[in-house]
């Protein structure tokens, strides 16, 4: 029980300060045998080779995420662009399902037709309402997370634009997404974690 208790202790308390020194640790473990093979080569010293060795593994990292990056954000610009046409087919899907349930029900009990009609309104009505009120929780909600540094508030803003942006409200979701974009940007710059 004291080992389980220790354990839980060092992971909560000693595992997050470590992270950076066990990243450099095994970034150097995956840079040496560069540095071994320049030093031997190219018979130049250590430190020069340990400088080529890391601008070059700095120049891939940055290279990388430039283009991950650049390909992300061509798929959301895609993505943003095609959403009103994702929305028109879920229109369109709906109406044929509605179509085909009004063509099926054409022999059922008026009474019936009526009563389903009904309640499936009445689902929706209340989904809709459900969305509302979710949607004006979300800025108390992104409150009390923002006071968690590590997860902030792109954990809510995301979600949230990427909800107004697919169910056609360009604006709004567009508006959430900078906001999330400024609000990341600000976070890193300044430094609060």
């Amino acid at each position: 029980m004291i080992a389980v208790i220790l354990i839980t202790v060092l992971f909560y308390f000693i595992l997050p300060v470590s992270v950076p020194l066990i990243v450099a640790f095994i970034r150097a473990l995956i840079l040496e045998p560069a540095v071994k093979l320049l030093q031997n080569k190219i018979k130049i010293s250590r430190r020069v080779s340990v400088l080529i060795t890391f601008l070059g593994f700095v120049l891939f990292i940055g290279l990388s995420g430039y283009f991950i990056t650049t390909k992300v954000i061509t798929e959301a610009i895609k993505l943003v662009e095609n959403a009103p046409m994702y929305i028109n087919e879920i229109t369109k899907a709906w109406l044929r399902a509605e179509t085909d349930f009004s063509n099926a029900a054409k022999d059922l009990p008026k009474d019936l037709v009526d009563e389903i009609s009904n309640q499936i309104q009445a689902f929706l009505n209340k989904t809709k309402n459900d969305l509302v009120a979710y949607v004006n929780i979300m800025s108390i909600i992104i409150w009390i997370i923002d006071f968690i540094p590590i997860i902030g508030s792109i954990v809510i803003l995301g979600p949230w634009a990427l909800f107004h942006l697919l169910t056609g409200d360009l604006a709004m979701g567009t508006q959430l997404a900078i906001l999330a974009a400024v609000l990341l940007i600000i976070r890193r710059t300044v430094g609060l974690r």
